[in-house]
């Protein structure tokens, strides 16, 4: 079935006040389809009317609609999940809406998401996330390891021999 009609019949639902059946509907078109702010937005109204206002900010955000009745739902998301930069954002988002680049977004979320230390290319081709390269203590341990190896071979041949001169002597 087409993306609209889905839509569609959900908002029939809702229209009806049958929000469970809304959201039912809406879920199945989540995972079957990929990342469409059209559907984001319905999925947001309905649990903005279910009352869910955090679940509603996320999907309302990701639709990249601003209408003055979503914006509490959105801050409300964003003050929860906005803490701590890119990464714990880009976590939040549902896998279909974890997109490979930044600039794949609507406008309106690369403008609202560029002050939180987004990078251009948020995923490899493997898929492996990358914000901003790897951590400190990735690098550290990097260039260390071989150092550590050594230092810990080294103590191991010394207390051999130190053994071994027990027994001998």
């Amino acid at each position: 079935m087409p993306i609209n009609e889905t839509i569609s019949r959900a908002k029939t639902e809702l229209e009806k006040n049958r929000l469970w059946r809304s959201k039912e509907i809406l879920q199945g078109a989540l995972i079957t389809y990929g990342y469409d702010i059209e559907l984001y937005e319905a999925y947001g109204l309905t649990l903005l009317k279910m009352g869910d206002l955090v679940e509603a900010g996320r999907f309302l955000f990701l639709s990249a609609k601003r209408k003055n009745e979503y914006l509490e739902a959105i801050d409300i998301y964003k003050s929860k999940c906005f803490k701590n930069g890119a990464t714990q954002i880009y976590s939040t988002f549902p896998s279909k809406a974890k997109l490979n680049k930044f600039s794949d977004y609507p406008d309106i979320i690369k403008k609202e998401l560029e002050d939180y230390g987004f990078p251009e290319i948020l995923k490899a081709n493997s898929g492996e996330v990358h914000f901003g390269g790897r951590s400190r203590l990735s690098k550290f341990l990097d260039n260390s390891l071989p150092f550590i190896f050594l230092v810990f071979f080294g103590a191991l041949i010394i207390l051999g021999l130190i053994k071994g001169c027990e027994i001998i002597f």
